[in-house]
């Protein structure tokens, strides 16, 4: 047989050991218990409960969805009745105006908001 040396000065052999080890009869009894299917229905049942909630939340929202789809169509057939098209056209201008300079005044606060945390940030 040859030895062979390592770096911390130990020989080692080239022999393998294979060990294996079974509990005994009265260790396995011990130890054998219904806690891992405790677990399996504990996590089933929090899936399911979050399963529901998610469904729930689903159903709400979608609701809510066609509520204010059917409110803003009978808003519009309403103006449409009321006004004539070049009122309702230039209402609707109005409108978009309004929304694309809130957008505008909302993005720049938010980019001058951000070089003022980065300015203070760097000093």
């Amino acid at each position: 047989q040859q030895q062979q040396s390592s770096d911390d000065g130990i020989l080692h052999d080239n022999c393998h050991y294979s060990i294996r080890v079974y509990p005994s009869k009265e260790f396995e009894d011990d130890h054998r218990s219904n806690e891992p299917w405790i677990f399996v229905f504990v996590l089933a049942s929090l899936f399911l409960f979050v399963t529901g909630v998610y469904a729930l939340y689903d159903y709400c929202v979608q609701r809510r969805q066609k509520i204010v789809l059917q409110s803003a169509q009978h808003s519009g057939q309403l103006v449409n009745t009321l006004f004539p098209k070049n009122v309702r056209d230039e209402l609707y201008r109005e409108q978009q105006e309004k929304a694309e300079l809130q957008l505008s005044h909302d993005t720049w606060q938010n980019s001058s908001r951000s070089n003022q945390h980065n300015n203070n940030s760097a000093s």
